[in-house]
């Protein structure tokens, strides 16, 4: 048995005019508004402060590398240490200082490319959380766009704790 549209209440015009605009809602007006409030709210330079932030963080305390020559062995001798020193020069370096001293700046050259990749990655794991909260809340944008602002569901209001939360989810999370 076909369904007759003309037997609904006000000819059904008005639930099929209803249903358009939901749909204009969802997929047009609301995605388009959810980006401009986002963009509004400043979330991108947030959320770019806020990586960078977590990336230095993250930074673990410089080592410590000493030293070792003329002035650190003789140095304790005072005056004559000092004048021991200027004499014979630093002939009293170890070999293997070297070596550490350069394996000390690798490592720090190393952390510093991976700080400098990981911040590069910040605009885009930002733009990522944009895109997965308007995905994920298509029908609170929905809400927020069809009802010309009106009525401003939860996680408009909390848009913020949205973004954060899709910025640490898998989907957007930076792999080490």
């Amino acid at each position: 048995m076909p369904f007759d549209v003309n037997a609904l209440p006000g000819g059904g015009a008005l639930i099929v005019t209803g249903l358009i605009y939901a749909g204009v809602s969802a997929f047009v007006t609301g995605p388009v508004i959810g980006q401009r409030v986002i963009i509004k709210s400043g979330w991108a330079e947030q959320c770019k402060t806020s990586l960078q932030a977590q990336i230095s963080t993250k930074e673990p305390a410089p080592t410590f590398t000493p030293t070792i020559g003329c002035k650190s062995i003789f140095g304790w001798y005072g005056d004559q240490g000092a004048a021991f020193c200027r004499r014979y020069g630093d002939r009293f370096k170890l070999p293997f200082m070297d070596q550490l001293a350069a394996h000390q700046r690798r490592l720090k050259q190393a952390r510093e490319r991976r700080l400098t990749m990981a911040a590069s990655s910040a605009p885009t794991r930002c733009a990522c959380a944009a895109s997965l909260t308007l995905e994920k809340q298509r029908v609170s944008f929905a809400i927020y766009a069809g009802s010309i602002r009106l009525i401003t569901p939860t996680p408009i209001k909390n848009l913020r704790a949205a973004l954060t939360s899709a910025l640490h989810s898998p989907l957007c999370a930076q792999k080490d």
